[in-house]
């Protein structure tokens, strides 16, 4: 492979574990076994939905290798293009977390997204179908992962809090490795000195927060469903309607974040900034 993309997993002989998203997989192995399996595929869900280990399980149903661009970027697609015309052989080409994909790079990637090479498959996987263009969507099919239930979050975990809290099995590995108590004891902080505090250390909330990939601190997205988990708790315990209100911002903010192109740091102030209105209010 080029230096512009990497192999990130060879299929075939390796174990994967795909706990839920049976009735999708069954699907693809059905295409699979009717040579109808779609050459571009886009996954659709929440970060954690499992969606990397679907393209792991389908590298195991048509074994083959998995090759990721090292970015995306102009460059590199241009760069898996060329690969991709040149293959004797099957490949998946894996673009991970494509929602942040530059203009450029969409726009290369249609050369190939329309009439992809024999041997090419791609898998895109995003958060929202919105936050790429409408050109690239109807040039591939778009399958969304289903939800996980409770009992199948409950192979992964007997942890109650974190079963509160979690929404798929990528929540639940990031929340073992942080410390759920802990986030679930920064959170109840938040709530109780937000309302007090200056302009300026309002802002200081959110250096304990992962607002953007290259950042330590909490992830954003757990921060969140956190908080939410911890405002359901203290409304039924308070009968505050602040707490209420909290609620309405928290799912406002939380799907504000996954919109692209929006400076996330700013966001998060501004979402600071008006808890901190509804818990000076008498």
């Amino acid at each position: 492979m080029g230096k512009q993309c990497k192999t990130t997993y060879r299929g075939g002989g390796a174990d994967v574990m795909l706990i839920g998203q049976t009735k999708l997989f069954n699907k693809f192995r059905d295409l699979r076994a009717q040579n109808a399996l779609p050459q571009f595929i886009i996954l659709a869900g929440d970060k954690g939905q499992g969606k990397s280990t679907m393209v792991k399980a389908l590298a195991e149903i048509m074994g083959v290798p998995v090759v990721q661009p090292e970015a995306l970027k102009v460059d590199n697609i241009r760069a898996l293009i060329d690969e991709a015309n040149k293959l004797s052989h099957d490949i998946i080409y894996y673009l991970k977390d494509a929602d942040d994909m530059t203009p450029q790079a969409e726009n290369a990637l249609l050369k190939v997204a329309e009439e992809p090479p024999k041997h090419c498959y791609i898998l895109m996987s995003i958060t929202d179908p919105a936050n790429i263009l409408s050109t690239i969507k109807s040039r591939g099919q778009t399958y969304w992962l289903e939800p996980y239930t409770v009992e199948q979050l409950k192979q992964v975990t007997d942890d109650k809090l974190i079963l509160q809290c979690a929404q798929n099995i990528g929540q639940i590995k990031e929340l073992q490795d942080i410390g759920a108590a802990k986030l679930y004891k920064f959170c109840e902080t938040v709530y109780d000195n937000v309302g007090r505090v200056s302009t300026l250390n309002s802002f200081n909330i959110g250096k304990h927060i992962q607002i953007k990939d290259d950042q330590d601190g909490y992830p954003l997205a757990l921060f969140f469903y956190m908080m939410i988990n911890v405002g359901r708790k203290r409304i039924i315990e308070t009968k505050d309607d602040r707490y209420l209100k909290t609620m309405y911002i928290l799912y406002d903010y939380k799907k504000k974040f996954t919109l692209k192109g929006v400076s996330k740091q700013s966001l998060f102030d501004m979402f600071i900034l008006d808890m901190r209105k509804i818990w000076r209010e008498v």
